[in-house]
């Protein structure tokens, strides 16, 4: 992950987020959420293996981070 420092980043959107007023948010939108083997065909692991390498870690980060602006 010390090749790809999304972190900061990741923080930065979630805190805009959690800053934003109810104008800057009125834009509903929707997404299906899919497991990641549900989303990369099922012929093409390494892709599915890797994605989900960063997928995990990222996740945890998110929640982490999204906790800590919501408190």
């Amino acid at each position: 992950m010390d090749k790809m420092p999304l972190e900061k980043e990741i923080e930065e959107v979630l805190r805009g987020i959690s800053n934003a007023t109810g104008e800057q948010l009125t834009e509903a939108l929707t997404y299906d959420v899919l497991k990641i083997r549900e989303k990369i065909p099922t012929t093409n692991v390494p892709l599915i293996i890797k994605t989900e390498g960063f997928v995990v870690p990222y996740y945890k980060y998110i929640r982490g981070v999204v906790f800590s602006v919501t408190a």
